[in-house]
């Protein structure tokens, strides 16, 4: 990866830690990363748009099946 504004695939089945599936709602998310071992800071290039979609670094997700 470089610095600025990456697209990153990630596959996520929609299940818990016990491999459960999720029930449908609204669910909080936060993207945490590290690299080898160290936590990884939150990057904002210069005209980046990412941040109007977390409030105070978590998402917003709807899950409905």
């Amino acid at each position: 990866m470089h610095i600025g504004s990456n697209i990153t695939d990630f596959k996520w089945d929609f299940t818990d830690r016990y491999c459960q599936k999720l029930a449908n709602g609204v669910y909080l998310y936060k993207v945490l990363t590290n690299l080898n071992g160290k936590s990884l800071d939150k990057y904002q290039a210069d005209g980046d748009k990412t941040d109007k979609y977390f409030n105070k670094g978590y998402g917003k997700m709807v899950l409905i099946r």
